[in-house]
């Protein structure tokens, strides 16, 4: 174990080099979708994503070795990480309040949000994967070469686990809704399953060949996951039953996934260049990434409600805006009150209500309700009166 001190190499804040509100099928009326590229130091090749206990998007880069963090308004913070040629990929924040990544090169890094390394060498030539905090305080990742599930607490203590299927090559793994870890098996073509205590179960996809890769927990408390080589986004239950969903033809390999706040599933796929959006129905929407060739790779939702992304190939970090459609207000007003309604905050983040043409649109539909209310209110109240005067 080493513990060094923080070496901070910059703060800036990043361009924003395109927007775009393409899409293959239309979002709905009150979610202008649009998605905004900010450029890091070419090339650094950012992958792995998440959101910090800052509030800040952290993510790896593993051309230029470092662990970057950047505001929802595009201030890029960027950290060397000791050992050099490390190739972070992975990361997610621990039960420790501090941010864990993987380094391809055998080590699990740990950086705290002011920007403190430890690393944490694991067997000779193990290589990390995707790494994710269990439901029993610890760190547990994936090790694709040794066919392994590891596990690391927050103190630095190392447990590996043997996965029963034999060159399987587990690639992301998720917390799960049922206190087990659940993990992908590209080259297994199974869904895993792994107990705090160590105890595997694996799941056979029902398509063979599928080079399953993302996982997540999705809204419907189901495991959703990618099967990059037949293009499909499936999702798996706590049971194991499986369903499938085929893709539109312009995808290409659907690689990672997230769960949105507005309900839905939020997927990269690098070789179309595009991200996707699927509902808990199988309902598809894609969006072109603005940059040619920008290769979308990991994918988190952040705390602005906006999904946001790596470009491996073009070094930005991306987000999709308009993701989060707030719920209508409901209910009549206060006759009484006399406060002017508050002002908007033009620096307040996108929601569906806050693009272009939609604000107009909720106004009238709050107009409507609102003389609905009265006219139904003056209704009562002449009949009241009309009850009254018969007595």
């Amino acid at each position: 174990m080493r513990h060094l001190r923080k070496t901070t190499l910059r703060v800036t804040f990043g361009l924003i080099t395109c927007v775009s509100v393409s899409a293959v099928t239309a979002p709905s009326a009150l979610a202008a979708i649009s998605i905004t590229e900010y450029d890091l130091t070419f090339p650094s090749e950012p992958r792995g994503i998440t959101t910090g206990p800052d509030g800040r998007m952290w993510f790896t880069e593993y051309y230029s070795n470092k662990i970057g963090a950047m505001t929802t308004g595009g201030a890029i913070t960027e950290y060397d990480i000791p050992t050099s040629n490390s190739g972070p990929t992975g990361i997610t924040t621990g039960p420790d309040g501090n941010l864990w990544f993987t380094e391809i090169q055998g080590q699990i890094g740990k950086v705290t949000p002011s920007g403190v390394f430890t690393e944490y060498a694991l067997s000779a030539f193990v290589e990390p994967g995707s790494i994710t905090t269990g439901p029993d305080g610890n760190l547990w990742f994936t090790e694709d070469n040794f066919n392994n599930i590891g596990k690391i607490t927050p103190s630095g203590g190392i447990t590996e686990y043997s996965i029963p299927t034999s060159s399987s090559t587990p690639v992301s793994i998720v917390a799960g809704p049922d206190d087990n870890l659940w993990f992908t098996e590209a080259q297994g073509n199974k869904i895993g399953k792994i107990t705090t205590s160590g105890v595997i179960t694996e799941y056979a996809t029902p398509t063979g060949s599928s080079f399953p890769t993302g996982i997540t927990i999705g809204p419907d408390g189901n495991l959703w996951f990618t099967e990059q080589t037949v293009k499909k986004i499936a999702k798996v239950t706590t049971g194991g039953s499986f369903t499938e969903y085929a893709a539109p033809p312009s995808i290409v390999g659907p690689l990672f996934i997230t769960a949105g706040d507005d309900g839905n599933l939020w997927f990269t796929d690098l070789n179309a260049n595009k991200i996707g959006q699927v509902t808990t129905a199988g309902v598809f929407t894609l969006y072109d990434v603005p940059t040619a060739s920008g290769w979308p790779y990991g994918i988190t939702s952040g705390p602005d409600h906006n999904i946001w992304f790596t470009e491996d190939n073009s070094s930005k970090i991306g987000v999709v805006t308009g993701v989060y459609t707030p719920p209508t207000p409901t209910g009549p007003t206060d006759p009484g009150s006399s406060a002017a309604p508050a002002a908007a905050d033009p620096s307040a983040p996108a929601t569906g209500f806050g693009e272009p043409g939609a604000s107009s649109a909720l106004s009238i539909e709050i107009a409507i309700t609102s003389l609905f209310s009265i006219a139904f209110g003056l209704v009562i109240a002449g009949a009241a009166s009309r009850k009254q005067a018969t007595k």
